[in-house]
């Protein structure tokens, strides 16, 4: 076996010394850091429900992370987990403490192996090949390129803005589709050939898909008069009955029907001290 040259071994020790120094940096800036986190507040994760595989690697790096936090040193969270101190570091402060879409932290959730954290943002130049493949991202590619600045904000505007009077909430996606191309045919996407223009279905599927993304992130109320009209964005204010007073079993009865020919008859015992907490509301039986 050659012996490595000692300004060779000098240089991989002095390579090994800074990363482990800036390792402890960060690590102590974390220690020192306001951010308090509190496991019992992480959004859980069912983990019986993942397959064998990543079941295994999941519990493996639930236990480093519980290790890290209890003030374990990195070979006893390299022995009992398999994990590096460093890797833990980046599974806690790059994705566990990550937002999630859903307004809370990804939690437990950030430590599902191949889960994605951020959006995928592409940044290789595209390459379209002859079946059309090669264009993932491109969408996205599009709206920050120099040509597609400000289309992003006019395209969510056209999916989620106000209507005219006479015309329907929800504007059809051929609509919005037909709109998006003509925009990129006047920023001059189809003169120069390039995406959607380059490919059969001109970028159909994606700019659908990102209809219906936008759609499902807005507010309720906003969804309720996209895909309801304005009815069904006034039912919104009323609420959904989540908050109702609690009741005794059975103290309060609904009975919804739609397009049934049947004839019911309801009776509601008189109103005693025993039931003068109900509301008013339950005195009686609708259909």
């Amino acid at each position: 076996m050659r012996e490595i040259p000692a300004h060779r071994r000098a240089s991989c020790a002095q390579i090994r010394h800074q990363r482990e120094r800036h390792l402890r940096a960060r690590t102590a800036a974390a220690e020192e850091s306001d951010v308090e986190i509190n496991l019992t507040t992480w959004p859980t994760v069912d983990e019986q429900a993942l397959p064998e595989p990543q079941r295994a690697n999941f519990l493996a790096r639930v236990r480093a992370v519980r290790l890290y936090l209890s003030g374990a040193d990195g070979k006893e969270i390299q022995a009992k987990a398999g994990i590096s101190r460093g890797q833990v570091y980046r599974l806690i402060t790059e994705r566990c403490l990550a937002p999630h879409p859903d307004g809370r932290i990804f939690g437990w959730r950030g430590l599902l192996p191949h889960q994605r954290i951020r959006p995928y943002t592409r940044t290789a130049p595209l390459a379209v090949n002859p079946w059309g493949g090669g264009a993932v991202g491109a969408l996205q590619a599009l709206f920050l390129s120099a040509a597609g600045q400000g289309l992003e904000a006019e395209f969510r505007q056209q999916i989620l803005g106000n209507r005219k009077t006479l015309e329907s909430s929800r504007r059809p996606r051929a609509v919005l589709y037909r709109w998006i191309l003509t925009a990129l045919r006047e920023r001059g996407f189809e003169q120069r050939g390039e995406w959607p223009f380059n490919v059969a279905k001109q970028g159909y599927k994606a700019i659908c898909h990102y209809m219906d993304t936008v759609i499902a992130a807005a507010p309720l109320r906003t969804r309720c008069a996209l895909l309801g009209g304005p009815e069904a964005e006034r039912k919104t204010r009323t609420g959904d009955g989540t908050r109702r007073p609690p009741l005794r079993l059975f103290e309060r009865v609904e009975c919804d029907a739609h397009k049934l020919d049947v004839r019911m008859v309801g009776s509601c015992p008189p109103r005693t001290a025993a039931t003068s907490r109900a509301s008013s509301t339950a005195s009686g039986w609708s259909c």
